[in-house]
């Protein structure tokens, strides 16, 4: 299972993976289900990193998905 860190953030959050994965998007929802940032992969790399600076301070849920595997986890934006 992937983890962001650092958790609670202010901007800008790695993706710690333990297993290499290829995630080909990841989406940031608010807790009122709401879209607020998505973005998809570039390359064979997958997502790394993501910055959420632009979001208003609160909770969010982050979608990963890799092809078959959906994860979602929670991410608090100070």
């Amino acid at each position: 299972m992937p983890q962001f860190f650092p958790n609670p953030t202010s901007g800008a959050v790695e993706i710690k993976l333990d297993q290499p994965m290829h995630y080909q998007w990841l989406k940031v929802y608010n807790m009122q289900g709401s879209l607020r940032h998505e973005e998809h992969s570039k390359g064979s790399e997958g997502l790394r990193s993501f910055d959420i600076r632009s979001l208003p301070t609160g909770i969010y849920l982050v979608q990963l998905f890799d092809g078959q595997q959906l994860v979602s986890q929670r991410l608090v934006k100070e």
